[in-house]
């Protein structure tokens, strides 16, 4: 499904903006301030080289994909889904599904975190809005370079079919968005077994309860486990959550997992991942 902010851009942008906090509420009614171009007054850029993959298959897209690129927290509880991107890229098999985008500004008010929101080209309908991050890699010789940087695109078929299992008939999804976990060890292998929990300030952190707050898929990635309590084969849980709100999960099997912040914009995916320490 395609998101206004694609369907409104057709050249290269030069602000952003984007944030999280964290707990489940309506989402704030106030605007979004995007920070402009003069703004962005430190000397920061980097290379970003996607890969992308097909979330259900692992291989990549079908289709072609359009990405946009912006650094994703200057403004606090916000993805920058609504503000123009610093830069867009059309994915395809043209280019190997690795398009570049070359010395693109990493300064922002909290230049740590860089994001690529998927989403279909003008015309199509495949594919859900979805946002992958990474934290901005040190420079080399003063160069910054994200070479792969991981992203998923997940069919809005598929994404439909998993609202529909979790049950969850009163929920709005203009408001809501869903959190896209994968729990992996030390070798980057998916994960079974794993319960996540909520990171608290102190405390044993508690358990999300599964069938309402947290939600597992299967091993191939595409339905809902319905009635399971912990990750599958395919490593992968679900968080259902006020969109642009967010939530500290980690999650423990014997061994402790990172923590990590999660959110979603309303009507999308955050894809993020929980690695073993």
């Amino acid at each position: 499904m395609r998101h206004p902010v694609f369907s409104a851009l057709a050249l290269l942008g030069l602000v952003g903006c984007g944030g999280s906090d964290g707990k489940q509420q309506q989402p704030d009614s106030g605007l979004v301030t995007c920070q402009t171009a003069a703004e962005r007054t430190m000397a920061c850029t980097v290379t970003v080289v996607p890969e992308l993959l097909q979330f259900e298959t692992q291989n990549p897209p079908e289709f072609s994909v359009q990405l946009a690129y912006n650094t994703a927290w200057d403004v606090p509880q916000r993805f920058p889904t609504t503000c123009e991107p610093l830069a867009l890229a059309v994915a395809d098999s043209s280019n190997g599904f690795r398009p570049r985008f070359d010395d693109v500004s990493c300064a922002s008010s909290n230049p740590r975190i860089v994001m690529l929101m998927a989403d279909d080209v003008i015309g199509g309908n495949r594919y859900a809005l979805s946002i992958n991050d990474k934290k901005l890699p040190a420079p080399v010789a003063g160069v910054r370079t994200l070479d792969p940087m991981r992203i998923y695109v997940v069919n809005q078929a598929t994404l439909d079919t998993w609202r529909k299992a979790l049950g969850l008939s009163g929920l709005d999804w203009t408001h809501y968005g869903m959190a896209v976990v994968i729990y992996r060890d030390r070798t980057l292998t998916p994960v079974a077994g794993i319960r996540p929990t909520r990171t608290v300030p102190d405390g044993a952190d508690p358990f999300l309860k599964p069938g309402s707050e947290v939600f597992f898929l299967s091993a191939d990635r595409e339905r809902v486990e319905i009635g399971a309590t912990a990750t599958t084969a395919s490593g992968v849980a679900l968080f259902p959550l006020v969109g642009n709100r967010s939530l500290d999960v980690s999650g423990t099997t014997g061994a402790g997992f990172e923590f990590v912040g999660i959110s979603a914009p309303p009507g999308g995916l955050f894809i993020e991942t929980c690695d073993q320490i």
